[in-house]
C-alpha cells in the first residue's frame, strides 16, 4: 500500500484528535460538534460511490440542494450539493449514513 500525504495527515489528525479528546473528557470537558449532512460534488463520497447521489449517466448532478427564499435571502440559496437517492439507501438499509454517523461520532459526543 503506498501512503500518500492526504493518509498520512488523516492518520495523525486522527490520533492527535482520540488524544486530546480523551484528555477533554477526563477534566469533565465533552465535546460536542455537527455532522455534515450534504457533500461536495467533487468529493471522495461522490466520486467513490455515484450510486449514492442523484447522478445522470455522466455523473452529473440531476439536481441540487438548497433553500427557498427566506427573511436572510430574498433569491434563497443553491448549495451545488448533489442530492442523494434515498430509494438506494433505502434498500441498502441505510448503510452508508450508519457508517457515516459511526465515523464522526467518535469525534464528538452528544
Amino acid at each position: 500500500m503506498k501512503l500518500n500525504s492526504t493518509n498520512l495527515y488523516s492518520g495523525c489528525f486522527d490520533i492527535q484528535w482520540k488524544k486530546l479528546k480523551k484528555y477533554a473528557n477526563e477534566k469533565g470537558i465533552k465535546i460536542i460538534g455537527d455532522v455534515p449532512i450534504y457533500v461536495a460534488f467533487d468529493s471522495a463520497d461522490a466520486w467513490a460511490s455515484p450510486e449514492l447521489f442523484q447522478f445522470d449517466e455522466k455523473f452529473t448532478p440531476i439536481a441540487v440542494a438548497g433553500c427557498p427564499p427566506d427573511a436572510f435571502s430574498a433569491t434563497g440559496q443553491l448549495w451545488g450539493n448533489p442530492l442523494y437517492d434515498w430509494d438506494y439507501h433505502k434498500k441498502t438499509g441505510y448503510e452508508w449514513w450508519m457508517k457515516r454517523m459511526a465515523g464522526h461520532l467518535t469525534f464528538t459526543i452528544l
